[in-house]
């Protein structure tokens, strides 16, 4: 074949629409960029196009991907591009069992198929049966089952799938921190209880109180370990204003992370699309200091009022937050929350607070907290870390030997219903400007 791409594939559309099969094979994907135009533009849209007059039964096959010794222009992987495509299907064999099997299904489909093929695979030799077969395009293919771990892939990265799942065969599974988009935590904490795994679910643990009521529900049937994150019961902060052992009539925090561009870098995209987090600051670092006025005062939070920034030019979640709270005995707590703090400052964020009783006045400083006795000479400093990024570990280690001993977690999914009842009233707040919202939920505990 010639390498004039553009021009023998026309010339295979045109045949495919005239009542051929063609087979048109490139001698790499990446040189059919140039054909592109004719497989997007006209084999992919004729039967649209023609108003279904003309299908394209057509074919393109050739390796794709890396190879050895093949310079970067020879070395893309182009499905993920195809299959976004409307009007192409894209398929990848892993056996000659499958490329034959493949091939013999897209020559018999009557929309274009591309068939991509590894080129480090052309020398791997399989079992193929007499006779007539066909492997069905799109239909998943079960390769081994197991009753732990789901791993999807395609293509030659079976091969290391196929040897990750030999070596998790070897291991039985104690425990499981289920981290991840918000909108998949439920489903992956269904199929945790399910398996009657133990586990640690980062919050929300869903993104609507009906996904979080239904894994709470679940794992309390099953009287299942299970524990959340607050992780500001596991830092510093809480030790020390715990040691003063007080009655707070006042508390604000101040916690204002970012900026927006931390969670590309961290390839974490989602954060900032509701549909996949549920929201933005308030929901991901609200949450700890509303537990922690909780663990504090040991009241429920009786009334909420809350205002939000968003802006959708920058993202499709608050940027900023304030929280005005109020506990059944009256403690009244503000908590700013936002993701606007520079990226080109030394520190990461910026975290402040200060507490008020009958006997103290405290509040943060660079290295920690200073302590003012109402009616002592001198404030007293206790100086300890504030960085919050450690606490996850520190959660991680504690968490596990407090399952190994067979003891409750400290914070568990009903200690997070508890909490997440109080962002939803947030955020029903905010909707309606601010407005003071009760919580009803009181009524019924």
């Amino acid at each position: 074949t010639p390498i004039a791409e553009l021009g023998f594939t026309g010339i295979a559309v045109g045949a495919a629409m005239n009542g051929l099969r063609p087979i048109v094979e490139y001698m790499t994907w990446n040189f059919a960029v140039l054909a592109s135009d004719q497989i997007i533009n006209h084999a992919a849209k004729m039967l649209q196009m023609s108003g279904g007059q003309y299908t394209v039964p057509i074919v393109f096959r050739g390796p794709n991907g890396p190879a050895g010794q093949l310079a970067a222009t020879h070395s893309q992987s182009y499905e993920a591009m195809y299959s976004a495509i409307p009007g192409l299907k894209v398929v990848t064999p892993f056996t000659p069992y499958e490329a034959k099997g493949l091939l013999k299904s897209a020559i018999r489909d009557n929309d274009p198929v591309l068939i991509m093929e590894s080129e480090k695979m052309y020398g791997d030799k399989g079992m193929i049966p007499d006779g007539e077969f066909l492997v069905p395009i799109g239909k998943a293919n079960v390769r081994q089952k197991g009753s732990d771990v789901t791993i999807v892939s395609f293509g030659k990265i079976l091969k290391t799938v196929h040897a990750a799942a030999d070596e998790l065969a070897k291991e039985d599974i104690d425990f499981a921190f289920a981290f991840g988009r918000h909108c998949d935590m439920s489903t992956i904490v269904t199929k945790l209880v399910d398996m009657n795994i133990p586990f640690s679910v980062e919050k929300p643990a869903g993104v609507n109180a009906e996904h979080r009521a239904a894994v709470q529900i679940a794992a309390q049937q099953k009287g299942l370990f299970n524990s959340v994150p607050l992780i500001q019961r596991n830092g510093a902060l809480f030790q020390n204003l715990k040691e003063l052992a007080d009655t707070w009539t006042h508390m604000s925090f101040r916690f204002i992370a970012g900026p927006l561009a931390r969670y590309e870098l961290a390839e974490c995209p989602w954060m900032l699309d509701k549909a996949q987090s549920a929201g933005g600051c308030t929901i991901n670092l609200a949450v700890h200091f509303i537990d922690l006025l909780h663990c504090l005062t040991g009241d429920e939070i009786a009334t909420v009022s809350a205002q939000m920034t968003t802006d959708t030019s920058l993202a499709n979640v608050e940027i900023f937050s304030s929280l005005c709270l109020m506990t059944t005995s009256g403690t009244i707590c503000n908590i700013e929350t936002g993701y606007t703090f520079p990226g080109d400052m030394t520190a990461k964020r910026e975290f402040s607070f200060s507490l008020a009783s009958d006997n103290h006045y405290v509040r943060s400083n660079l290295n920690g907290m200073q302590v003012a006795k109402r009616g002592a000479t001198a404030p007293s400093d206790i100086i300890f870390d504030m960085e919050t990024d450690d606490y996850y570990a520190d959660y991680a280690r504690d968490v596990l030997t407090t399952f190994e001993n067979n003891q409750p977690a400290d914070a568990d999914l009903f200690a997070l219903k508890r909490v997440m009842t109080v962002i939803d009233l947030a955020y029903a707040s905010a909707s309606q400007g601010g407005v003071l919202l009760s919580n009803t939920s009181l009524k019924s505990t």
